[in-house]
């Protein structure tokens, strides 16, 4: 009983102090993140997905990323499928591409030489850094901007070894 009447004032307090239309928003959010997932890659949301954390700043132009812990068998069956009829590739991210997310950071890295053989980014997140120079993750991603090349896309990343699948896409 001692549980139940800690989490009891527990939520009180939260709803109290953010309101109860702060909780509900949060959950509808959540809802629409995971959604919006599925709606841009395809991927049906799984049994055992649990979202680390997303943000959506998208109003006219802007980014939209999640980041997701998923159960090992899920990340291997993912890594075998095609994402938007294309093949995955092995690391680093084509800094082309890889600069343009920031993921859940306020900040995007900058890439101070383009060359896929050995992208540098500075700036922005190191954990971001870090996952797009990684060769042990899988990615593939979708260029929808026609007159902007990289402009208007997604991506997609998988990190094996950490269980984790990042996803961004923008437009600028």
């Amino acid at each position: 009983m001692r549980i139940k009447r800690k989490t009891i004032i527990l939520v009180a307090t939260l709803v109290l102090l953010f309101g109860f239309g702060t909780c509900v928003h949060h959950l509808k959010s959540k809802k629409r993140a995971k959604q919006t997932f599925s709606d841009f890659t395809g991927i049906a949301w799984q049994h055992g997905f649990s979202i680390v954390g997303f943000k959506d700043d998208r109003f006219g132009q802007g980014e939209f990323a999640i980041l997701i812990e998923a159960p090992e068998q899920v990340i291997a069956a993912l890594s075998l499928r095609s994402v938007w009829d294309t093949s995955w590739n092995t690391g680093p991210v084509d800094c082309k591409i890889g600069y343009h997310c920031s993921f859940l950071y306020e900040e995007s890295p900058n890439v101070s030489q383009i060359n896929n053989e050995a992208p540098e980014y500075t700036g922005g997140s190191a954990e971001v850094r870090q996952l797009l120079t990684s060769t042990d993750t899988k990615w593939c991603a979708s260029d929808m901007g026609i007159a902007k090349p990289w402009h208007r896309g997604s991506l997609l990343i998988v990190e094996p070894d950490k269980c984790k699948i990042w996803f961004s896409t923008w437009e600028w």
